[in-house]
């Protein structure tokens, strides 16, 4: 009996090995969101030589049901190739021209990401109220961490470009 439930326990294990998620993200490189002097709401991608070509702005959870995915506010391109910091103007998923500061819900919690669209490669996040960006001096950005910084503060994270 032993012999017999010994290798139907060792094939359920490499069974239940195969499920959930089979796919690994490589976090590299980092994101900072500002505003320009003209108000647009700015993307400051921080690329550590990967090749970040996009960003997301995705709502918060309030009001979601539990598996609910967040909403995507609005998304942009940046072209990486060459350069170690990239800037993103955001177009609203709503249409119209480029995401404002006064676009934003001023109570609601955002999530600011950048991604390869040709791998499994994305930064680090940045969580933000629009109360954040209206603090922000010239050239400051919002960081992951929630900190203020300019996109060279940003950079020096970066272990080679």
């Amino acid at each position: 009996m032993r012999r017999t439930l010994l290798p139907v326990l060792l094939l359920s294990a490499l069974a239940m090995t195969g499920c959930g998620n089979a796919t690994t993200t490589e976090v590299r490189g980092s994101v900072g969101v500002g505003v320009d002097a003209e108000g647009r709401v700015i993307a400051v991608v921080v690329t550590c030589g990967a090749d970040l070509d996009e960003v997301t702005l995705y709502g918060g959870r309030e009001g979601l049901e539990g598996d609910e995915p967040n909403p995507i506010l609005a998304t942009g391109t940046v072209d990486p190739t060459g350069q170690p910091i990239v800037t993103a103007f955001l177009t609203p998923t709503s249409g119209g021209g480029q995401l404002r500061l006064g676009d934003l819900d001023r109570t609601g919690l955002h999530i600011l990401s950048a991604q390869a669209s040709e791998s499994d490669t994305e930064s680090g996040q940045v969580t933000f109220r629009a109360d954040d960006l209206d603090a922000l001096e010239a050239d400051q950005v919002v960081t992951g961490d929630g900190t203020t910084s300019t996109p060279q503060q940003l950079r020096a994270g970066c272990d080679s470009d």
